[in-house]
């Protein structure tokens, strides 16, 4: 049995001979920075791809539990739940990049400040929409460099 030193595939390996050891440190920090990015856009990539098969998963559960292939008509909510859902679907669908939910509450009281005016917790009636968006299969989440949760619209493959 060898105790020669074997690099796991895909490990980065940093030589510290001859070099001072804040430009070690520095090359170390700088390999594991990159391969957080790679892992985190992998990660966000994968749950693109969950938030699609469970919208297709729920689809087909739905065809089969009432014998034809006809999506249902979506269940009926209040008028200050319906603007709040259509709000978010707007904004996630209008960002370019995975917004926080901050970031969408700030959107929503920037566009539609009379229809959320009288709203006693935007910020939570936002958290609970994305949560069923989320269960919808019409947005999904992931976290940025920070570790920060962040949402985007799933697009639809169909539109295309």
């Amino acid at each position: 049995m060898s105790t020669a030193f074997r690099p796991i595939p895909g490990e980065v390996t940093v030589d510290l001979k001859g070099r001072p050891a804040e430009t070690d440190l520095a090359a170390v920090v700088l390999s594991a920075q990159m391969e957080m990015r790679e892992l985190l856009r992998r990660r966000s990539e994968i749950s693109k791809r969950i938030a699609v098969l469970r919208k297709t998963l729920r689809l087909v559960r739905s065809a089969e539990q009432n014998g034809d292939s006809v999506v249902p008509a979506p269940r009926v909510r209040s008028r200050k739940s319906a603007a709040i859902i259509d709000a978010c679907r707007m904004v996630l669908k209008q960002a370019t990049k995975p917004v926080s939910r901050s970031e969408i509450t700030e959107a929503i009281r920037a566009s539609r400040r009379a229809e959320i005016k009288h709203h006693p917790n935007l910020a939570a009636a936002v958290t609970r929409v994305l949560g069923h968006l989320l269960a919808c299969g019409e947005a999904n989440n992931t976290f940025n460099e920070e570790g920060h949760r962040t949402w985007f619209a799933v697009r639809d493959r169909t539109a295309v």
